[in-house]
């Protein structure tokens, strides 16, 4: 699956593969031309005209200038000149096989089979829309795994996903959802204790997670001067979610007190 994706205008992260100047067109198998209008140079923000993506394979092996790149036998070239044409972007964020429903009766009728379905047409509207690489990092039943296998496996169309699996999180944490009467005792699949698990919302239990040598913190919640000194002190990533948070202001008709929070 090629990681590159045609926009007429886009905002973009990600480096630009291949340069005309570190390339010359020698590949000797068959190869797929993307005849590009232009090619956003991410390094310097300049868009080249006249532009083609040399892929062999499922590799992107070279951009150079479509008059340098005749057409070969075998070759398969698409026509891209209308269009501005980018590297996929990477959403570090999701969770493709959930809804955005927060019904509470919607969360009982939930099942694994309806979230497998969920994720086939999750992963088809991200690609789409120019993602070609997630990191999904949350799932129940472990329902994102199956969805990787079936696009890795060509069967359906998506990006690439990096997957967790459950949601991890300690006891008692953000992923337990353990609130019920010890009758009725019941801890979630993605409960993991020890130094690899880490969900935190809360100041301190940020900075909990920074000692004990997190890669990064999802959401964020409450963090402080003192979360933010850690961070930088040890290279520590921040995915904040942000445009969640306006989502959910805007659509979730929130209690008061939420609204504050």
């Amino acid at each position: 699956m090629f990681t590159w994706h045609c926009f007429a205008c886009a905002i973009l992260v990600g480096p630009i593969a291949t340069t005309s100047a570190q390339l010359a067109y020698e590949p000797v198998t068959p190869c797929t031309l993307l005849r590009a209008g232009r090619v956003l140079d991410v390094h310097t923000g300049s868009e080249a005209a006249g532009q083609t993506v040399i892929v062999e394979g499922d590799q992107i092996v070279g951009v150079l200038p479509t008059s340098v790149t005749p057409v070969k036998p075998g070759d398969r070239v698409l026509d891209l000149t209308a269009y501005t044409v980018l590297p996929g972007l990477i959403d570090v964020h999701t969770h493709l096989t959930m809804a955005n429903d927060f019904d509470p009766f919607y969360e009982v009728t939930i099942t694994p089979a309806k979230e497998a379905i969920l994720g086939v047409e999750n992963a088809k509207t991200t690609l789409e829309a120019g993602f070609t690489t997630v990191r999904n990092v949350g799932a129940n039943d472990f329902t994102d795994v199956a969805l990787r296998d079936e696009i890795n496996a060509g069967h359906i169309p998506g990006p690439h996903m990096q997957v967790s699996g459950p949601e991890l999180g300690i006891t008692g944490g953000d992923m337990d959802g353990n609130l019920l009467p010890y009758t009725y005792h019941y801890q979630a699949e993605g409960v993991a204790n020890g130094i690899p698990a880490a969900h935190a919302h809360g100041a301190q239990a940020i900075l909990w997670a920074f000692e004990a040598g997190v890669d990064s913190i999802e959401h964020g919640s409450y963090l402080d001067q003192a979360g933010i000194d850690m961070m930088l002190k040890h290279g520590t990533y921040l995915v904040p979610t942000a445009y969640l948070i306006d989502w959910v202001q805007q659509y979730c008709n929130l209690p008061a007190l939420y609204r504050k929070r």
